[in-house]
């Protein structure tokens, strides 16, 4: 539980600012929050992106694998990349 708790605090959860410049900047504290959601929702995105990206590229090479198999007759016992996970 003590993990979780600090990969939620580490990773998930925006940073903290130290305390100096937490009183300097008392009304730019929303405005650091919105700059680290937007990131985050960037990264995300780019994240989400590459994993279709790459799922769809392991997807077409295993169909251009079966299909050269049975053009020349071969058996074909790849499992699908889906199996594989």
């Amino acid at each position: 539980m003590v993990l979780y708790e600090y990969a939620i605090n580490r990773w998930c959860r925006p940073p903290e600012k130290p305390a100096g410049k937490r009183r300097k900047n008392a009304g730019r504290d929303e405005d650091f929050i919105a700059e680290w959601k937007e990131g985050f929702i960037i990264g995300w995105k780019e994240g989400i992106a590459t994993g279709i990206d790459r799922a769809d590229r392991q997807w077409n090479e295993w169909a251009d694998r079966k299909a050269d198999a049975e053009s020349q007759g071969l058996p074909f016992t790849e499992p699908r990349p889906s199996e594989n996970r």
